[in-house]
């Protein structure tokens, strides 16, 4: 759920963008609270340190993935992208993949949606991403490791 801004909260996220503000001085739930902020300009904190293309901002989102943990979220901003649209555009393939690492553990209806459009551009930016983002998608059955119907059963010579 999106939610509004406020002027503290668009404070907060200048200061953290500029390096002016330790983001370990915030607390979890604030930060969880500053990756849903839409702000006046009508980007998101991540795209904001997405496109800045510095490296102490693409650090500092980074480490906001590993804080918000499964409470981050695909937002898109104003112009309908969202950090990944624009980490798949800018060819700033570890941004996507800490995005894919990130989204794995989340529920699929969560995001599928929004990245739908991108999964080709994906596949040939990110490959090795993708693949793994794929593969935590997998359901392994307990019975599919019990069914022997139709295979050989390899038994002891007597």
């Amino acid at each position: 759920m999106v939610k509004s801004y406020s002027y503290y909260d668009w404070k907060l996220i200048d200061l953290l963008v500029e390096g002016k503000l330790a983001l370990e001085m915030l607390p979890k739930t604030k930060i969880e609270w500053l990756l849903t902020v839409i702000l006046p300009d009508g980007r998101t904190l991540a795209s904001k340190l997405i496109e800045t293309r510095d490296y102490r901002p693409i650090e500092l989102f980074g480490k906001l993935l590993e804080v918000a943990g499964d409470k981050f979220s695909l937002i898109a901003d104003i112009r309908g992208k969202t950090p990944l649209h624009i980490s798949v555009g800018e060819g700033l393939t570890n941004v996507s993949q800490l995005i894919l690492e990130a989204l794995a553990n989340r529920p699929l209806s969560d995001h599928i949606c929004v990245m739908a459009d991108l999964l080709p551009d994906l596949v040939s930016t990110v490959p090795f991403a993708i693949c793994s983002y794929f593969d935590k998608r997998v359901i392994k059955c307990n019975w599919f490791e019990q069914q022997t119907q139709g295979t050989l059963k390899i038994t002891e010579a007597e």
